[in-house]
C-alpha cells in the first residue's frame, strides 16, 4: 500500500468500500457497488490482490474482458470463476446477449449469498456495463439510477457507446422507456462542479 498516494488508514479505506494496492504504477482499486455482494475494479494481476478479494469475503469473480487470462496462481482454486469473453470495442456483436448472460451469473451468485467481483481490463466500460445491465434488469432501476450511482463510486466509469446503445434498449425492455443518456452524463457533471 502506497501511503503517499493513499494517505487513509487501511480502516478508513475498508469503511470508505474502496481497497487500494499500488503495483507499479498500476492501482488496484475495487469499488462495493451493492453492500457486501457486487463488486467492481480491474483485471486482477498478482497473489496479493487475490489477497485483497479474499478479505473481503468475495467468492466469486466474473472476469468480462476477452483479453484477460486471471492465470494468477490459486486464482481458480479459490473462487467460483466464470469468463465471458467480451470486447471493448462499439461493433462487437451480441451485445445483449452477452449482457445477459452476465446477469444470470450475477444472480446465481445473489441466490447462492456469495458476493462477486466484475471486473474487466480496467473496470471501466464492460464491466460497468455489465453491472448497469444488473441494476436494470434484475433490482429494476433506471440507467439514470444506476449510471449516476457507478459514476458516484467510481468517478472513471464509462461504458463505450455501443455498450449505451444496448443497455438504453435492456431498460426499455424493463420500464418501457429509456432515460435520456445526455441527460445522465450532464448530471453528474453538474455533481462533480459543487
Amino acid at each position: 500500500l502506497d501511503t503517499r498516494r493513499h494517505p487513509k488508514s487501511r480502516r478508513a479505506q475498508q469503511e470508505n468500500t474502496k481497497e487500494e494496492v499500488t503495483m507499479a504504477d498500476d492501482a488496484f482499486i475495487i469499488t462495493e457497488i451493492v453492500s457486501n455482494f457486487l463488486y467492481l475494479g480491474p483485471e486482477i494481476t498478482s497473489p496479493e490482490q487475490l489477497d485483497i478479494l479474499k478479505s473481503r469475503s468475495i467468492r466469486r469473480i466474473l472476469n468480462m474482458a476477452e483479453e484477460c487470462d486471471d492465470d494468477i496462481p490459486g486464482l481458480k482454486e479459490s473462487f467460483v470463476y466464470c469468463k465471458i469473453p467480451a470486447r471493448d470495442t462499439v461493433e462487437m456483436k451480441n451485445v445483449q446477449d452477452t449482457l445477459r448472460t452476465a446477469v444470470q451469473v450475477i444472480n446465481t451468485a445473489r441466490r447462492q449469498h456469495e458476493p462477486v467481483y466484475v471486473h474487466c481490463k480496467a473496470g471501466k466500460s464492460r464491466s460497468v456495463a455489465v453491472i448497469l445491465a444488473y441494476l436494470v434488469l434484475s433490482e429494476k432501476w433506471t440507467l439514470k439510477r444506476a449510471y449516476q450511482l457507478i459514476v458516484k463510486e467510481r468517478p472513471g466509469a464509462s461504458p463505450n457507446i455501443g455498450f449505451v446503445a444496448e443497455l438504453l434498449k435492456l431498460e426499455h425492455s424493463v420500464h418501457g422507456k429509456t432515460s435520456n443518456f445526455a441527460d445522465m452524463q450532464r448530471d453528474v457533471v453538474r455533481k462533480d462542479t459543487m
